[in-house]
């Protein structure tokens, strides 16, 4: 009867038990530091808490934007460096592409069936103050790459390398 029970948490000296729908997920303690990591601009690669490869490419007309939740395409004009990536954090918001409107986080992740688990491993990229990536999940609206756009920046997220 895990009815209802969805988030419950329950921590031992070394483990956490979390319901999560119908299932109950037992993994060991980890300790999430609010860890922020500065991207300056023109950075290639970032292997370090994610792994992502940056592309700039010039006079986009002929840009064709995947269709890949981990590769993300800006409009260069909008960013601000240097790139933050960091954990998120309650209150956090963004601009889901696609959608009209903010959307909190953490509506965003239960709209996904993110299990509480899973949500501490998320990281978040950063320009100017503004969310413009749930990386590996969906990119912020206001930062997409238009018509009237000219320069791209592409990031291919790889493979997350660490907590």
């Amino acid at each position: 009867a895990l009815d209802g029970q969805t988030g419950k948490r329950f921590l031992s000296a070394s483990h956490e038990i979390t319901v999560d729908r119908s299932f109950i997920i037992i993994q060991p303690l980890q300790s999430i530091a609010d860890k922020t990591y500065i991207i300056p601009e023109g950075t290639a690669v970032v292997e370090f808490p994610v792994r992502l490869v940056f592309s700039n490419i010039q006079n986009s007309e002929n840009h064709s934007i995947p269709k890949d939740n981990c590769i993300a395409s800006f409009d260069t004009s909008k960013l601000h460096f240097p790139l933050i990536i960091r954990n998120w954090k309650k209150g956090d918001y963004f601009y889901p592409l696609g959608m009209k409107g903010r959307k909190k986080l953490s509506d965003f992740f239960t709209d996904h069936k993110i299990p509480l688990p899973d949500k501490k491993k998320i990281w978040i990229l950063e320009s100017g103050g503004d969310i413009i990536w749930v990386i590996g999940l969906r990119t912020d609206d206001r930062y997409k790459v238009t018509p009237l756009t000219r320069d791209v920046l592409q990031i291919n997220y790889q493979a997350e390398i660490i907590n």
